[in-house]
């Protein structure tokens, strides 16, 4: 949507500053179409049957004579650089917008998630499933708790936090593509990490981003 949003402007903005490219309109439609083209309006004028030979003349000359460039003024100009500029602010803000999307969702899928894990930790003397293989669901985490979905591209994390327990975390491994093999980066063991992004914060040099449940938690053994 973000590549569309920006041909189609830039598109219309070739046609302003390149007059000789709208040829297959005709005279009315290009008056319609480009109203504020000042070059385009003395093109019209020049053109029209009703204009004796000697005036097109005297107009060509009259146009010659100011400064055009590629057909347009200098205040011509500026419109259309004010608009190319204005065009690639919003492709800029619509993939940004785009890219904190996906961050946002696996937000929303870190909650879902949670509340599975508690619902299963009723169910097991309240203990959590064991760890997950990359963005498969952990085994015991059947669709009775969540319809877990390998597109989600969500891994589930369960190793030693140093001090002889276990943590429960999440690790969201970036934009799914079928037929795609996603790994964690091990983001996750870092302590610091677990204590500061924990919750989906952006990572400083990471493209990945994580989830923390819990520091210590006991673990369901099969």
């Amino acid at each position: 949507p973000s590549a569309l949003f920006f041909f189609l402007p830039c598109s219309f903005s070739y046609f302003i500053l390149y007059p000789s490219k709208r040829n297959f309109l005709s005279n009315k439609d290009r008056a319609f179409f480009f109203p504020y083209t000042l070059s385009i309006k003395k093109e019209i004028l020049i053109n029209q049957s009703n204009v004796p030979i000697n005036n097109k003349a005297n107009i060509a000359n009259r146009m010659q004579k100011n400064k055009y460039f590629i057909g347009l003024s200098p205040w011509e100009w500026r419109i259309a650089l004010i608009l190319m500029l204005f065009i690639a602010i919003l492709a800029v803000a619509q993939t940004l917008i785009g890219r904190e999307a996906q961050f946002k969702q696996f937000i929303e899928r870190a909650g879902l998630i949670g509340q599975a894990l508690e619902a299963f930790t009723r169910d097991h003397e309240g203990r959590y499933p064991d760890d997950g293989i990359d963005n498969h669901s952990p085994e015991g985490l059947s669709p009775k708790y969540i319809q877990w979905k390998e597109e989600w591209n969500i891994d589930y994390e369960v190793h030693d936090n140093g001090r002889g327990g276990k943590y429960i975390a999440l690790e969201y491994l970036g934009r799914y593509e079928k037929g795609q093999a996603f790994h964690s980066m091990g983001l996750t063991r870092d302590p610091n990490f677990r204590k500061i992004y924990g919750r989906g914060q952006p990572i400083p040099g990471k493209t990945n981003r994580i989830w923390v449940f819990h520091e210590e938690a006991p673990v369901f053994k099969p």
